[in-house]
């Protein structure tokens, strides 16, 4: 309901898919880990994780040590997509500097739509290949 209420503040997105992630939390160090199954309209979608590097507040600060982490979780090529964009937060208006939910709310918007992207464009090639064109 939180990132709902974000989303329509900010007029970002219009809201046709409930995306609920439902996992556990995680600390090592100076990280939290949050992790979950993420499911689309009821649906099994894949898996969720996101990672906080505390000692930093600023929101386009700890991609270095967020992508260290990252990787030592689960390799790049391991992983489906990784939204670790900082250059969307400086076309959004009205974000505070320090990382909030409505940061986190304009990552998972990135990853859906780069998810459906990539749905639609494989499920078009498909087509294509099963009608031989």
């Amino acid at each position: 309901a939180e990132i709902a209420t974000v989303l329509d503040v900010m007029n970002t997105h219009a809201q046709r898919l409930k995306l609920v992630v439902e996992g556990s939390v995680h600390w090592c160090g100076d990280f939290v880990v949050r992790v979950g199954q993420c499911f689309r309209n009821s649906t099994l979608a894949g898996t969720a994780a996101e990672i906080e590097y505390l000692p930093c507040t600023t929101a386009s600060a700890a991609s270095a040590p967020l992508e260290a982490f990252a990787d030592l979780l689960l390799p790049a090529g391991e992983r489906d997509f990784c939204s670790s964009e900082t250059e969307c937060f400086h076309d959004a208006q009205g974000l505070p500097d320090a990382f909030s939910v409505e940061h986190s709310t304009l990552l998972v918007v990135g990853l859906m739509r780069a998810r459906y992207i990539t749905t639609d464009e494989d499920q078009r090639r498909d087509l294509k290949r099963e009608r031989n064109e």
